[in-house]
């Protein structure tokens, strides 16, 4: 019998917690395997674990620092304790001393910020040693891989492991489109470049004077700045009656919302994978985003209008064109989305779940 341990210490929110519930939605019960999940006791509601699991409620300290040390100190003699085989860890790092632990990149180092150097620096530092520790690696998308190594011992570890997306049935229905609501989604964080956003939205709207703009996400102590300088740039350009943070949503409200949208709009500077936009391409949205490589190369291939950013020049006014040529061309919109649509079909959480899985077995058979 192998016990494995899901590590969920770090997933309460966004992106994280929706690969990890789909993922435990999915994982089997099998001879063999004895599942066990662990997250702290203020976060256990968020997480969808199947009965056959058992849950771990620990009490870790809440702030960041301790709470690192905790995992790396007390958490790993926890999991001996407990009879732990391997410590699947649904995050760029593990537990060092952990029983062969298992990690899923979920991070790139491009969406560093100047005030957050030190966490990214300590980020590139975990991740590169736990990269050695692991006895499986699992990455949502292939770009981010070599950011953290070229080493090809390493590299032959690597498996890739991306996000899929399954919209329920009710979303997947016909929702009036509000062909003048623009949809963002996504934690507010500096690589986001909402502020950006806010600056193309208010040349759009000076030429669609109904448009709208709803942007979906929570700023958390990393986000403050970024949430300020949204704030301000709608009181200057006088958006207030336009411009709704709506805040944190449910995973089925954020799925409404895309399905709603008459475009969905990615204005960020970097990503690891994106799973709103793979969920806007699911439903059908139209999409405008950032021309980021991976975009093109893993997830949508001609399936988005793409802003080129990183040619310079008055990125706004691109993205403000971009959206007004979307909103004003309503066969345009259709004919992406389908296409979009299309390319979303490849990606499904079986698929994921099969890339993980047929590691465990082969951990378990040796």
């Amino acid at each position: 019998m192998m016990r494995i341990m899901i590590n969920a210490l770090h997933t309460h929110t966004g992106g994280g917690l929706v690969y990890l519930n789909e993922i435990l939605a999915r994982l089997p019960q099998e001879a063999g395997l004895e599942w066990h999940v662990a997250c702290q006791a203020r976060h256990q509601d968020m997480l969808a674990v199947p009965g056959f699991m058992t849950v771990h409620a620990l009490q870790p300290p809440k702030n960041r620092l301790l709470l690192l040390l905790w995992e790396q100190v007390v958490f790993p003699f926890w999991c001996r304790k407990q009879g732990v085989d391997t410590v699947f860890c649904n995050a760029n790092y593990a537990p060092l001393l952990a029983p062969k632990p298992m990690i899923c990149l979920h991070n790139t180092l491009k969406a560093t910020a100047p005030g957050l150097r030190l966490y990214w620096w300590g980020l590139r530092l975990l991740t590169k040693l736990s990269l050695c520790r692991s006895v499986a690696i699992f990455s949502v998308a292939q770009h981010i891989v070599g950011e953290y190594t070229r080493a090809k011992a390493l590299l032959a570890k690597v498996k890739i492991a991306p996000p899929g997306v399954t919209p329920p049935p009710d979303i997947q229905l016909p929702i009036g489109r509000d062909p003048d609501l623009v949809v963002a989604v996504g934690n507010v964080y500096p690589q986001k470049q909402y502020p950006l956003l806010i600056q193309a939205f208010a040349l759009l709207r000076q030429e669609r004077p109904n448009s709208r703009l709803m942007i979906v996400g929570e700023a958390g102590p990393d986000g403050q700045a970024e949430w300020v300088k949204m704030q301000a740039l709608i009181a200057e350009h006088g958006l207030a009656d336009a411009v709704t943070l709506v805040g944190a949503q449910s995973h089925a409200e954020v799925l409404k919302s895309l399905r709603k949208a008459g475009v969905f709009v990615s204005c960020a500077r970097a990503e690891a994978f994106n799973m709103p936009l793979l969920e806007a391409m699911a439903l059908g949205t139209a999409i405008v985003a950032s021309d980021l490589p991976h975009y093109r190369d893993e997830i949508a291939g001609d399936g988005l209008v793409y802003v080129p950013v990183s040619q310079g020049g008055d990125v706004a006014a691109a993205f403000a064109v971009a959206l007004y040529g979307v909103l004003e061309n309503p066969v345009l919109a259709e004919q992406v989305g389908q296409y979009a649509q299309a390319k979303a079909q490849a990606f499904t959480w079986e698929r994921t779940v099969a890339v993980i899985m047929a590691e465990i077995r082969a951990l378990a058979a040796a």
